[in-house]
């Protein structure tokens, strides 16, 4: 339910909730691989480059962990994007794959 509410508050422009509901998550539920990159790229879209980065990597140890390989190459690929520090250049493909 708080990754549901999360990515209403975010697509309501409601950053400061959403990253309250997804956090939380993170916390309480830190299996749930789809939270870290959803969190990662909100952070990473209000210009937060090192928590995103730390978010993308926790998020890809939990996959190495499931062996959750298609997972872990998602996050790798934003973690790299982070990276580059260029928020805007995300592909909107990828907004959906754990939506």
């Amino acid at each position: 339910l708080n990754y549901a509410i999360g990515l209403e508050y975010w697509k309501a422009g409601e950053y400061e909730d959403a990253h309250t509901h997804l956090s939380f998550l993170r916390l309480n539920d830190p299996d749930y691989l789809a939270t870290y990159y959803q969190l990662g790229k909100l952070v990473h879209e209000q210009g937060h480059i090192d928590e995103a980065v730390k978010v993308f990597e926790e998020g890809m140890t939990v996959a190495r962990q499931h062996e959750d390989f298609k997972t872990l190459e998602e996050l790798q690929s934003a973690k790299r994007l982070a990276e580059s520090g260029d928020p805007d250049d995300d592909d909107d493909d990828e907004e959906e794959a754990f939506s």
